[in-house]
């Protein structure tokens, strides 16, 4: 417990010092491990928000320069 609870403080401090909301810190991590890239949908189930609340998320990744987006 107290080794989980570390790490999660950590990943908070670190998305402070990032200046990024916890919810695209948390995206970052999903899509920084997933072997194949990740659409909105599929972002939105992992993060548990709806895929209109994603796709803002990856827009605001993207302006930041931390995605780059293909469109289908």
């Amino acid at each position: 417990r107290e080794a989980n609870r570390a790490s999660a403080d950590l990943d908070a401090a670190l998305a402070r010092r990032l200046r990024m909301k916890q919810t695209d810190y948390d995206a970052m991590g999903h899509l920084m491990s997933s072997p194949a890239p990740l659409g909105p949908n599929e972002l939105a189930r992992r993060l548990g928000i709806t895929p209109a609340s994603s796709t803002e998320l990856v827009d605001r990744l993207e302006a930041a320069g931390h995605v780059h987006r293909e469109r289908s």
